[in-house]
């Protein structure tokens, strides 16, 4: 598991790995979950796009439900919070709108 020496947010003060490619960090002034390019790639693209930076973070207050949605054993307790965000704030965008019509 790599040790992660910068986040989006500076220096991480903790690291703790949920699970393998998955590790939640936190800083002085905020943080988030970290993941591999592998379990990046395992993540349905509409849920990838919640990423923070475009890329293979998902911080703490809001992008985090994006990998609580795909691995539910992981964040049993917070399905129902992840849900909520997801609808909230990411289920209305264009590009998972449009994703949605190719398919039907």
């Amino acid at each position: 598991m790599p040790e992660i020496t910068m986040t989006p947010w500076g220096a991480p003060d903790t690291q703790t790995v949920i699970a393998e490619g998955i590790i939640a960090v936190t800083t002085p002034s905020h943080g988030g979950i970290w993941l591999s390019p592998e379990r990046l790639a395992e993540m349905p693209e509409h849920l990838r796009k919640c990423s923070f930076t475009k890329d293979n973070w998902f911080e703490e207050d809001c992008s985090w439900c994006a990998v609580a949605l795909v691995w539910p054993d992981l964040f049993p307790r917070q399905q129902e919070d992840a849900m909520i965000i997801y609808q909230h704030l990411y289920a209305n965008r264009v590009p998972h709108n449009q994703e949605r019509e190719r398919r039907d």
